[in-house]
């Protein structure tokens, strides 16, 4: 079986074993965990499936009204006194079935396309990419505000339907100043809602609020500055107030009602009540993409208060050396790697 992680949506289509699974159901166990690994592929194996089975009903019906045809004959001519001529004068027979089946196959090609193209021409992705030591700032359809730093990658739809949720796929770090949709006092309707899917099969789900989140491929922290929150991952959920934050990983599901450092994304700027120094040290790989070097003496578990700002990483590097009252300096590393 190929490895189906770069697939996109005509690929899917061509594929004989994701169409074995859609249409039969063959080998689930390995789609639906890939579904859970790839969240952001949600959305595309949807609508290939869609575009599959839309094609396949329509000729199966077709396929049921000639056998049913056929048997209508066949008990018609059973029933009645008319002689064998005449049975054999009213039994459709083989090159009507394909006259019958080459008109219906191209008519319900032309209607498979047209509903796939008519749901899919307003879903299709837009991807939005940010690397080390940028910043990328996102304006999303509904006016909602994100901003990327360091390596991050946010995927969404090109428009949003008004029936639909608000959705968003995040690897990476990102500020989030969602729109409040919801009207007080009514009903809560599918777009009211905004979701954003992390690593770690996290999912935040919010009414309209700001918030942080640092998605890494091991580790997904969401902090939330205002509003509230609901993180679900696996069957756990916590519902955050301002200034708490949990973290989503391997080990499990942890909620900080005063976590080590706030990372602030829109304002830059790391804040410190008593952080271990080696998660510094963390945030600005995340950030820069490089490694800062420090002298041996410097013990990097020792704990750091204040602010430091990393709108640069010179900027940086100057608040970090007078906190730590030791000279230091980046080294180029290779991080394609988690």
């Amino acid at each position: 079986m190929p490895s189906h992680e770069d697939f996109e949506m005509l690929d899917f289509l061509a594929d004989s074993d994701f169409k074995e699974w859609v249409l039969y159901q063959t080998n689930a166990p390995y789609w639906n965990t890939f579904i859970q690994d790839n969240p952001h592929k949600a959305e595309c194996i949807k609508e290939a499936k869609e575009f599959i089975l839309t094609m396949a009903t329509p000729l199966q019906q077709s396929h049921n009204a000639i056998k049913r045809a056929n048997w209508d004959t066949i008990e018609s001519a059973i029933s009645s006194p008319a002689d064998d001529k005449k049975i054999i004068k009213r039994f459709p027979n083989n090159k009507m079935i394909l006259r019958i089946a080459a008109c219906l196959i191209p008519l319900c090609m032309l209607f498979a396309y047209l509903h796939y193209y008519g749901r899919t021409t307003s879903a299709a992705a837009l991807e939005y990419k940010n690397e080390y030591g940028r910043r990328t700032e996102i304006t999303l359809p509904d006016s909602s505000s994100i901003v990327l730093v360091g390596k991050a990658t946010l995927r969404t739809k090109k428009s949003w339907h008004k029936e639909e949720q608000r959705e968003v796929w995040l690897e990476g770090n990102a500020y989030f100043k969602v729109k409040h949709l919801h009207q007080k006092g009514t009903k809560v309707h599918p777009s009211d809602q905004f979701i954003v899917h992390t690593n770690q099969n996290g999912h935040v789900e919010v009414l309209g609020t700001t918030f942080h989140i640092n998605s890494q491929y091991q580790q997904v922290s969401i902090y939330l500055e205002s509003g509230s929150v609901r993180v679900t991952k696996d069957h756990q959920t916590a519902l955050l107030k301002p200034g708490e934050e949990v973290t989503l990983s391997d080990a499990g599901f942890q909620l900080k009602e005063k976590p080590a450092f706030v990372a602030n994304w829109q304002q830059q700027e790391l804040t410190l009540q008593k952080t271990p120094l080696f998660e510094v040290l963390r945030i600005n790989r995340e950030v820069f993409g490089n490694q800062i070097m420090l002298p041996t003496s410097v013990d990097t578990t020792q704990l750091l208060d204040g602010v430091l700002p990393f709108s640069s990483q010179n900027q940086l590097l100057k608040s970090l050396s007078t906190l730590l009252d030791k000279e230091v300096h980046t080294q180029s590393t290779d991080l394609s790697t988690p």
